[in-house]
């Protein structure tokens, strides 16, 4: 298995000419030990809003065998199910007053793709994990 990568992310949140950043797909590759550039940016491409993105997360993460799936939990839980280890995209707002994406590990950010480095004001209850489609199979 792939180590986890620490890239920055490609394309930063602009309103002229209209871009969309692209910190979910960079968290995505980084977490899956993947280049970044051989993630297709979901949100970008995502005609119909969050239920087409996460369709568009799923379908590319089917051949390696996973789901995403957002899973709302709060920090103690982590503690309180003896859950250790799990690395996750977590979500917030910015200083900026954008929604962002970073790699975190048990509810703790470890990476923030964007070059600023400022991470979340606060990581949001909901985290997204990846689920084995066939857990009895090797990753």
């Amino acid at each position: 298995m792939p180590e986890i990568k620490y890239q920055n992310q490609a394309f930063l949140s602009r309103k002229e000419p209209r871009q969309i950043g692209d910190c979910l797909r960079t968290t995505i590759a980084n977490l899956l030990g993947l280049d970044r550039d051989s993630v297709p940016h979901f949100v970008q491409e995502a005609e119909g809003g969050f239920c087409d993105c996460m369709k568009r997360v799923n379908a590319f993460l089917r051949p390696y065998g996973l789901v995403y799936m957002l899973v709302e939990t709060k920090t103690e839980e982590f503690k309180w199910f003896g859950i250790e280890g799990l690395h996750h995209v977590g979500y917030g707002q910015t200083c900026r007053n954008t929604r962002h994406a970073v790699s975190g590990k048990d509810r703790e950010m470890i990476h923030d793709p964007h070059p600023d480095k400022d991470g979340l004001e606060l990581m949001d209850d909901k985290i997204g994990v990846f689920v084995a489609l066939r857990p009895w199979e090797k990753l």
